[in-house]
């Protein structure tokens, strides 16, 4: 990741030349919608419960890339008694609050709190870009320049509308998205693998030490 989003490591085209270079854009300039959600007051039951997920910044740590379920829910009296709003799938969930910085694509229609910053895009492999562009500057530290000070380190929605993305042509985004999602393919199934060799092992110790 540190070497293709800082160029050092290049993709060429079908003829082996090299793509053109990247622009520098601001994350505002490339999504179609960006807003933070809201939470319904808590003191109100008819507010929660209901058929809306309800996303919160556990559920992006706990779930990684692919955000599926949610612990909790709303109900449509809570989403038009609140700042919340229905963020469509595909989007991109990304964490202001407590753990900065972490994020998650929702294969679900969600609800979010005001801790999350969601950006919907027109094209799914802008989508798929941004995730792993907005990791890498989380991992190597560039955005904790950005992160204001306090007993309590937030990311302001003004903020993250300004974070600078280096952009490369379509094509080229193209071949780094599918590079990454195959990578996260092999880890998982690796991931699985290892699970299981767990499950045998922990299997075998019983029936050997009874």
């Amino acid at each position: 990741m540190q070497k293709i989003f800082s160029q050092e490591l290049r993709f060429k085209d079908e003829n082996g030349d090299e793509y053109p270079e990247w622009e520098e854009k601001k994350l505002i300039e490339l999504y179609d919608k960006g807003k933070a959600g809201g939470t319904p007051k808590s003191t109100e039951s008819k507010y929660y419960n209901g058929d809306i997920p309800f996303l919160s910044i556990s559920d992006i740590t706990e779930q990684g890339k692919f955000l599926n379920q949610t612990e909790k829910s709303i109900t449509q009296a809570g989403l038009e008694n609140s700042t919340a709003w229905l963020v469509p799938k595909n989007s991109i969930n990304y964490a202001m609050y407590a753990s900065v910085g972490y994020l998650s694509i929702n294969k679900i229609e969600v609800a979010t709190s005001q801790a999350i910053f969601n950006m919907v895009f027109d094209n799914y492999y802008l989508t798929e870009y941004l995730y792993y562009y907005l990791n890498y500057i989380r991992d190597t530290g560039i955005l904790n320049k950005l992160v204001g000070t306090g007993t309590q380190s937030n990311l302001s929605a003004s903020t993250m509308k300004n974070i600078d993305v280096n952009l490369p042509k379509f094509n080229e985004m193209i071949k780094i998205s599918d590079f990454f999602s195959k990578l996260d393919t092999f880890i998982e199934k690796q991931s699985a693998k290892i699970e299981l060799l767990k499950e045998r092992k922990k299997g075998f110790l019983q029936k050997m030490f009874i």
